[in-house]
């Protein structure tokens, strides 16, 4: 019983909270790379597909400065004196992108955990049941 709450508690909660960000992938399959090109105009609200939008931002993030990450042009932008506008811009952007495919990784794992509790409920039987509904 605790384990079919878990699962559907972790479902609604990953799902109400990717819906919440209105997250969806763009309209034109031919802007999508040819993997992704199945999630045109579908709103991401559920693990696999905060997946592959996490995958289209890694894409994205990879090409905003040379494949360098967000620490890496953070660290050139100090040593350049805080000055550099176009390393800034980068930096904020790189943060953006980074933090979003971590938020969206969690989301799968979320995901993978509550298919995860439903599978093993299934296997569960009643005398092993931790709690068992009252009757």
């Amino acid at each position: 019983m605790l384990l079919m709450w878990g699962g559907t508690f972790a479902h609604s909660t990953v799902t109400n909270e990717l819906s919440g960000q209105k997250i969806s992938f763009a309209a034109d399959p031919a802007s999508l790379t040819p993997e992704l090109a199945q999630y045109a105009w579908i709103a991401v609200t559920e693990g696999t597909g905060a997946k592959a939008y996490s995958d289209l931002t890694g894409v994205h993030v990879a090409g905003i400065a040379d494949g360098k990450t967000y620490s890496e042009v953070s660290e050139e932008w100090i040593a350049k004196g805080r000055t550099d506008d176009a390393l800034a811009g980068a930096r904020t952007t790189l943060f953006m992108g980074e933090t979003r495919r971590g938020m969206l990784g969690l989301s799968l794992v979320m995901f993978i955990l509550t298919i995860m509790g439903f599978m093993h409920l299934r296997k569960t039987t009643e005398a092993d049941a931790v709690f068992v509904p009252a009757a």
